[in-house]
């Protein structure tokens, strides 16, 4: 009972199917394109398939090339594409009629020239030329030129393409064939507007985008995706980076039949994340790249520029690992290109030449070999170094307790200071020495004091003789008494006055810490920045640098 439904049900949609071949069977072609186009990919199969089946039934060589031409477009980026094609041309050449074998070679240069073979999709272009133009078979001619532009474009003649894709659209629109050739009106439409942007004319190619968005929406197969991708491409070039990534991603869904696009968008897309300075979020599409291009070769020149930016960001990175696997395929996939297309990609190769690409993965296998081969060296240099940051660790820590230790003690002095004044001890045997009279040197001691209180030292320059004259003495009696009862030259004397002032001021107010090293100077009396630090060194055995920080962070805070 099961095998009796199944065979019912199998002559049903043979019967549904004969019902609608035969519903288009004797329409013109174009009518039968339109049909065939709104169908969805297993329908195509089976209407195409049914199709010549019916048309080899009746022997009829023009209705049997229509049925090679439905299934050479069913498989139009494929081998298979070729043989129907070839089989048209084979079939038709001798035949007078408007369409074949014109179609034939039509066909075989669409099918080259998404394969990436330039050179044999012009080839094949120039001859459907010469019938079309013979057959007067205008529609054929737009196709023609159409995709003669596009060749132009490859090869950077972009302004002739524009040239030739506005004449294409502007005879369609103005002979009301938009309607009529509608795929190839929206190729058309499509093409100019890629032509506005390759010119970088961005502001009237989004205009024309924009006109495919709208005219295309109901018509998801006529280049829908394609006005999107169009879109998101401009969007990146006006810096517009977030806006054209969400408009490629969204046309990437809807090209998972066309590799070429889907990777040239890929590229767009890691374009606009590095754009946005987030380069790393744009390395999953380039991997995306290589997964397409092990499917499907013909994406060559797009894995080659990807191969290419994976192999710079692992060099950035330094994953030399990874760096020598895209290297690797960077340049077998160069290899390819030189193979199969000739100089038509010259401009893309130039920038990664084969002979550097070879030198560079060479360099890159010898790094790797080195560092292999140098673990054992590296474990001893890892050990040598950590002895020797061992050794400063315990350097440093010891020199740290150490500094630590003179700025306590000198604290503690100046506390000292601060709360003990100690009157001079003027000794006999201290006055024999000298040869001055106790009197005398009692004077001058008790000037000095004053001097000392009044901080003058910091506000004038002084020599000994300067200072000798404003006490009212004799420089030589005065240098006596300071060698003597400072255990100091006079300059060494001031200096120590100053630094005293410095440390006192510093130690007492927290607004002077703030002040750089020269403006501290400069309060403290000194002629410069490097005779200050000199002398607090020598004094206090301490940086001036030092001194303040810990003072700073031994500041109980509020």
């Amino acid at each position: 009972m099961r095998n009796l439904f199944v065979l019912l049900l199998f002559h049903c949609t043979l019967f549904s199917l004969g019902q609608e071949v035969q519903k288009h069977y004797h329409s013109d072609l174009n009518t039968l394109k339109n049909e065939f186009y709104l169908m969805d990919s297993i329908q195509k199969n089976r209407f195409s398939t049914a199709y010549l089946a019916k048309a080899k039934l009746e022997n009829t060589t023009v209705k049997i090339a229509n049925g090679y031409y439905l299934l050479s477009e069913l498989n139009i980026h494929k081998k298979a594409a070729l043989q129907y094609s070839d089989s048209i041309i084979q079939l038709t050449k001798n035949t007078q009629n408007k369409n074949y074998p014109a179609l034939g070679y039509i066909q075989k240069g669409i099918h080259y020239y998404y394969n990436g073979q330039n050179e044999l999709a012009l080839e094949n272009f120039l001859q459907a030329n010469q019938l079309a133009v013979k057959n007067e078979n205008r529609i054929q001619l737009v196709i023609v030129k159409h995709y003669v532009g596009l060749l132009k474009s490859v090869n950077n003649k972009i302004e002739e393409a524009l040239s030739i894709f506005k004449e294409n659209y502007q005879y369609l629109k103005e002979n009301q064939l938009d309607t009529t050739y509608k795929k190839q009106y929206f190729k058309s439409l499509f093409a100019l507007a890629n032509g506005y942007a390759k010119n970088k004319l961005f502001d009237q190619a989004i205009q024309y985008y924009n006109k495919g968005l709208k005219e295309s929406k109901n018509n998801p197969d006529f280049y829908y995706p394609y006005f999107l991708t169009g879109h998101g491409v401009c969007s990146f070039e006006k810096g517009a980076y977030q806006q054209s990534i969400d408009s490629l991603q969204k046309g990437c869904k809807l090209l998972k039949e066309d590799p070429s696009n889907l990777a040239a968008m890929y590229l767009y897309i890691y374009d606009a994340y590095k754009g946005m300075g987030t380069p790393d979020q744009g390395i999953h599409y380039l991997n995306s790249i290589d997964s397409v291009y092990k499917q499907d070769n013909s994406i060559r020149r797009y894995s080659r520029i990807a191969y290419g930016h994976l192999n710079d960001y692992y060099k950035h990175s330094k994953n030399k690992k990874k760096q020598l696997t895209y290297l690797t395929k960077l340049v077998e996939v160069d290899s390819l290109i030189k193979a199969k297309d000739g100089n038509l990609y010259v401009d893309i190769v130039k920038n990664y030449d084969t002979p550097e690409l070879l030198k560079a993965k060479q360099e890159l296998i010898n790094s790797l070999e080195e560092q292999n081969s140098s673990k054992q060296y590296n474990i001893f240099i890892l050990i040598a170094l950590c002895t020797i940051f061992s050794g400063l660790f315990i350097f440093f820590s010891r020199r740290s307790y150490v500094l630590n230790k003179r700025f306590d003690l000198l604290m503690e002095e100046q506390n000292n200071k601060e709360t003990q004044v100690t009157p001079p001890v003027i000794t006999a045997s201290k006055v024999e020495s000298l040869g001055l009279s106790e009197e005398l040197v009692t004077q001058i001691l008790t000037k000095l004091e004053k001097f000392e209180s009044s901080l003058k030292f910091v506000k004038k320059k002084y020599t000994l003789n300067t200072l000798a004259k404003e006490l009212n003495t004799n420089s030589s009696y005065l240098s006596k008494v300071i060698n003597l009862e400072k255990n100091s030259n006079f300059s060494n004397y001031l200096n120590n006055l100053k630094i005293d002032y410095a440390i006192q001021r510093l130690n007492q107010d927290p607004k002077f810490r703030k002040y750089t090293i020269k403006a501290i100077s400069e309060e403290c009396g000194f002629s410069s920045q490097q005779t200050f630090s000199t002398a607090f060194f020598k004094k206090t055995k301490l940086k001036p640098s030092f001194f303040i920080k810990k003072i700073t962070n031994s500041e109980p805070e509020d």
